[in-house]
C-alpha cells in the first residue's frame, strides 16, 4: 500500500476487516465502505482486509502496508482476540517479513522494529 493511512482510517478498516473476516460484510462490501464513508483508496483498502485476514489465520502475506498500520492492525487483533490471535498475527508478520527480505533483498527495518516491540509488549 503506498497509500499512507490516517490514524482514524487505520481503526475504521480494522474494524471493517473484522466485519468482514467474520463474515457480516462482504470484502467487496467492505471495500466500498471504507472507500465512500473513509476516502481510502479501493485497491488500499482491498489489500487492507486481505492483510487484517493473513495476519488473523497466522499465514504469510505478500503485500505490504505502513509500519504504523502494522502495529495497529496487531494491537487491534489482540485486543479483540486475545494473546493466541496476537501470536498468529506476529507469527505471519515474521513470515511476512522474511518473504518480502529474501524477494526483494531488502531490509525491512521499520517492521522488524514493529515485530520486536509487539514482542516484547506481549511479555509485559
Amino acid at each position: 500500500m503506498a497509500t499512507r493511512l490516517t490514524e482514524k482510517q487505520e481503526v475504521s478498516a480494522c474494524h471493517v476487516a473484522e466485519l468482514v473476516y467474520s463474515g457480516r460484510l462482504t470484502k467487496a462490501a467492505g471495500v466500498a465502505k471504507l472507500s465512500a464513508e473513509d476516502g481510502m483508496n479501493e485497491s488500499t483498502a482491498a489489500i487492507f482486509i486481505a492483510i487484517y485476514k493473513s495476519l488473523r489465520e497466522g499465514k504469510e502475506f505478500r503485500r505490504t502496508t505502513s509500519a504504523a498500520a502494522m502495529r495497529h492492525l496487531v494491537r487491534s487483533i489482540e485486543s479483540g482476540h486475545g494473546p493466541a490471535a496476537r501470536d498468529r498475527a506476529l507469527a505471519a508478520l515474521r513470515a511476512h517479513i522474511k518473504y518480502f527480505e529474501q524477494q526483494y533483498e531488502a531490509t525491512m527495518a521499520s517492521m522488524r522494529g514493529v515485530l520486536a516491540e509487539l514482542e516484547s509488549s506481549r511479555d509485559l
